[in-house]
């Protein structure tokens, strides 16, 4: 301080009541596969519920139901889990493929007589090049009569009274033959199961169209394929192809319809007739009937014929689906996104999301719901000028509980179109900024063409082709571990993932690896699940003690347990086997939260795992000698009494205090408090008033945890002796911090003696 000139009182402060601060020791930390939610991003969740909501329901099949479940068995003990979704080369986020509502039926009524019978017709007039036209899916049944015009290559004529579950788009190809079933994706979530068959024997059959292969006049015939391939968007242009027997044009592909028009009145029809035209989408009919005829009488070359039906494709094929991690990696990959919106998570799930974007041209034309119901009616009032109203609906079970029901997810009201726009309270209502900031369903990489002008059924985006995560590898999991490797920026304790795959042991020395380079977390690691799945009881140890034996390096930072477990999928209505990595990592989060991260989260009293219906190995007393000489810990199925786990020894093959996980975790606390403490010396000088302010830190710290049962003696050194002038000119500071951790009981040993009924005790206490 400065020196004062003239007489006068200065008040100052000394805080000397700094203490050790409490820490965290029951943060678990797990990376895995997922079916939602952000990739390689670290979310904190606090029950099976939020884990649930953050990274969605398990799927019956795949590398999720695993993820899900071993991060759930950690939450049935403690309530602090970081977790990470991994990814692999095959998980996509959905994208728009254009705008407009995907219809799923489509009846005609006509009041003429069919000009043809038994499944087939012809047309009379000349196909043209590049006008291939979308096979007819049957809804029930086999169509009996119908007639096909090609109409100069326009559009398909229809005379017959029969439903159409679809209009979709394919080539002839190989792969199936009759008899097989296969199914085709209407879009809108529904999925229509079909047989592949040449006969009319009432199981619904696919329809092609097919050519004679020449452009002169020729026939159109519809056959029923026996052979399937899909075809890229791009070569629906294409001159007309030439048929083999029983084949045609095939039905693979699903694009949305966003308008149908009548091409002509036909015979009994005038053009100022309104014919009986209704389309259907989800059930429901989307679009009233044309008010009137457009054409001419006359000019189709089958005057029978009443009315044809084009449908017009809303937009290109879909957009290339691209994997978007994480809200990070969307902002710094959003310039070569191809799409207009995206699913803000990648899977499947993705699937079905529709958006609505309202604005003043279509207010009173765009429909919600597949109902009459206007989108403009969900919100309070409709917008004008630039402004923009958007909601996201979706059919997927796994969010809104009823799959068959299209429901509101989120939405935003007075969003506007351009760009830099402000609220009236200065905030940024730009709608690509606002969505991309808030949204929990999608991104919009950049300003959406024509936005204020989307009319009807073009202001509504169906999103498409995500996919799910198929088998994610040990080098995924690696990344994701990654993320929780700095001690400094990530608070983690227990650490752990999936289980390793059968072979292989790269995913338990990443965990392995990482909690020995942190040195404040305890690393938990399970066999592959095939090691014990279904297998002898030898078998069984034979291949826990070589996976063990496996691990590179393996020290008091690492925990294994003996088994995998049977547990429920109450999501699927199942079983499955998950490593019990999850369980051990989470009975010591509960021994913090019962007792102490110095007690040892084994046995009876602290050491039960919960939800499991059964191990895949259960090892009696002599395979338990042998797995705990190996320094596994065994999991054991005791009649009556729960599943337990009956040891809590770590991975140090050396003998000593640190081989045992109480012991470990006493340190990783006291190191990790007095460290933290520590930090506020940084910089001070090292002289005896410094040392002695540590010293008064730290001991009363280690008093309480004396008193709290983790360690039965200490002495702190911190003074002249361990601080030489050579330290402190080397500007260093020394502490050393001796330590006696209480030990766990792991042997009992229980002498019963017998005497005879004159002995004194006191003569043979201690003599036996």
């Amino acid at each position: 301080m400065a020196f004062q000139v003239s007489a006068g009182v200065e008040v100052k402060e000394i805080d000397l009541t700094n203490v050790v601060p409490a820490v965290s020791t029951s943060i678990g930390g797990f990376v895995g596969p997922f079916r939602w939610g952000p990739v390689e991003d670290i979310r904190l969740i606090g029950s099976e519920t939020e884990l649930a909501n953050e990274f969605g329901k398990p799927k019956s099949s795949g590398p999720t139901g695993e993820g899900f479940f071993t991060a759930a068995s950690f939450l049935k003990y403690g309530n602090a889990l970081k977790a990470v979704r991994s990814t692999d080369s095959a998980l996509k986020n959905a994208v728009s493929g254009g705008v407009g509502k995907a219809i799923t039926g489509i009846t005609v009524f006509s009041n003429s007589s069919p000009s043809s019978a038994g499944g087939s017709g012809t047309t009379t007039d000349s196909p043209s090049a590049g006008s291939l036209l979308g096979g007819i899916t049957a809804s029930s049944g086999v169509i009996s009569e119908f007639t096909v015009t090609s109409n100069d290559g326009s559009g398909a004529e229809i005379e017959a009274n029969y439903n159409v579950s679809a209009i979709k788009v394919a080539s002839a190809g190989s792969g199936y033959t009759e008899g097989d079933e296969v199914s085709i994706d209407l879009g809108e979530g529904q999925i229509l199961p079909i047989k592949i068959t040449t006969a009319a024997d009432g199981i619904p059959s696919v329809l092609g169209l097919v050519t004679d292969g020449s452009n002169s006049p020729g026939l159109f015939t519809l056959k029923t394929p026996s052979k399937f391939s899909s075809v890229a968007a791009s070569s629906l242009a294409t001159a007309n192809t030439s048929p083999s027997s029983g084949t045609g044009l095939q039905v693979d592909l699903t694009y949305a319809v966003k308008s149908f028009s009548i091409l002509n009145g036909g015979s009994g029809y005038d053009l100022s007739d309104s014919p009986g035209l209704r389309i259907f989408g989800d059930g429901t009919e989307l679009f009233p009937a044309p008010s009137t005829i457009s054409g001419s009488d006359g000019d189709l070359n089958s005057p029978g014929s009443l009315h044809g039906l084009i449908p017009v494709l809303s937009g290109a094929a879909a957009s290339t689906a691209a994997l978007i991690k994480n809200e990070d990696a969307f902002e710094s990959i959003k310039g070569s996104l191809s799409g207009d919106i995206f699913a803000r998570y990648a899977g499947a799930l993705g699937d079905n999301t529709r958006i609505y974007i309202v604005n003043a041209s279509n207010k009173d034309s765009l429909f919600f719901n597949g109902t009459s119901n206007k989108v403009s009616d969900q919100f309070d009032t409709v917008p004008t000028g630039t402004e923009l109203h958007i909601m996201v609906t979706s059919t997927q079970d796994a969010f809104t509980g009823n799959g068959t029901v299209e429901t509101e997810v989120e939405k935003w009201a007075f969003l506007d179109a351009t760009d830099g726009a402000k609220t009236a309270d200065g905030a940024n209502n730009y709608y690509v900024d606002r969505i991309n900031q808030s949204s929990e369903w999608i991104f919009i990489p950049s300003a959406i063409s024509s936005v204020t002008t989307l009319s009807g059924t073009t202001g509504v985006f169906l999103l498409g082709s995500g996919a799910d995560q198929t088998s994610v590898t040990a080098g995924d999991i690696s990344t994701g571990l990654d993320l929780l490797a700095d001690s400094e920026t990530v608070d983690v304790n227990l650490l752990f993932s999936v289980a390793d795959s059968n072979g292989d042991n790269t995913v338990g020395n990443k965990v392995l690896s990482v909690a020995t380079t942190r040195k404040d977390v305890v690393g938990f690691v399970n066999p592959a699940i095939a090691d014990t799945q279904l297998q002898s009881a030898a078998n069984s140890l034979a291949n826990v003690k070589t996976y063990k034996a496996s691990l590179s390096a393996p020290d008091s930072y690492g925990v294994i347990g003996s088994t995998s477990a049977y547990v429920y999928d109450k999501y699927n209505d199942r079983f499955l086997y998950i490593g019990t990595q999850g369980h051990l990592a989470g009975l010591c989060a509960n021994t913090d939260r019962v007792a102490e991260s110095w007690f040892s989260p084994g046995g009876f009293n602290r050491g039960q795992l919960r939800n499991i219906t059964k191990l895949a190995y259960n090892p009696k007393k002599a395979d338990r000698d042998e797995l705990y000489k190996a320094g596994i810990n065994p999991i054991v199925s005791f009649p009556g009494q729960g599943v337990v786990l009956f040891g809590d020894k770590t991975l140090q093959s050396k003998p000593s205090a640190f081989d045992r996980i109480n012991v470990r975790r006493l340190f990783i606390t006291l190191e990790k408090a007095i460290s933290t403490a520590a930090k506020f010396q940084l910089f001070e000088l090292n002289d005896e008033f410094t040392r002695a302010t540590f010293r008064n830190l730290v001991e009363p710290f280690l008093r309480d945890v004396q008193g709290r049962r983790g360690i039965t003696d200490f002495l702190v050194v911190c003074d002249e002796t361990n601080n030489t002038g050579q330290v402190i000119d080397s500007n260093r500071f020394v502490a050393d911090i001796f330590i006696k951790p209480a030990r766990s009981i792991n042997f009992i040993t229980l002498n019963f003696i017998a005497t005879r009924t004159g002995v004194e005790f006191s003569e043979i206490v201690g003599n036996v």
